[in-house]
Order: C-alpha cells, then sequence, then structure tokens
C-alpha cells in the first residue's frame, strides 16, 4: 500500500540517478510532503497542486528548472524541491 501511495498518487518514480514526479492527486488535495533519501543525501520534496493556474514548474534547491524531474547525487546533504503540477 505505502508503495502504491508513493508510486500512483504522489507519482514519485525513480529511473536510475533520477526522481519522476508524475502525481495524479485529485483536485481536492492541495499538496503534499515527502521525505526520501538516497544513500547519504536527504531530499525534501513539496508538491503543490496548481489547479488554478494549470502550470507546472520544479525548483531545485531554488533554481527553476525544466520539466518534472531532478537528478540524485549523493553528497550528503539536504536538497529542496518544491513542484507545483497541474494534471489534464
Amino acid at each position: 500500500m505505502y508503495r502504491f501511495a508513493i508510486e500512483y498518487l504522489l507519482g514519485l518514480k525513480k529511473r536510475d540517478n533520477k526522481i519522476f514526479l508524475v502525481p495524479i492527486m485529485k483536485d481536492s488535495w492541495d499538496e503534499f510532503e515527502i521525505e526520501y533519501k538516497y544513500e547519504n543525501t536527504v531530499y525534501k520534496i513539496k508538491g503543490m497542486n496548481n489547479i488554478k493556474t494549470g502550470t507546472s514548474r520544479m525548483i531545485v534547491d531554488g533554481v527553476l528548472k525544466e520539466g518534472n524531474s531532478f537528478e540524485l547525487v549523493d553528497d550528503g546533504g539536504i536538497h529542496f524541491i518544491e513542484y507545483s503540477f497541474h494534471h489534464p
């Protein structure tokens, strides 16, 4: 059940050394937060349903990124991911 929630509802999918975010949350859900550990590194991921504007964007450690994925690095640090999303 945990894997279903993480991979299907929240849309967190790991492929090689990348995380893809493809949430399919209901429009009534505003946001979610998850902490993901990769080796010695922590990723604090916040997903926000952007139903009002219908746009998506990802910010990784304060930097706007294209797309819906980010690369995992094992640098022993803490990284912050914000993903505003909208699904049709």
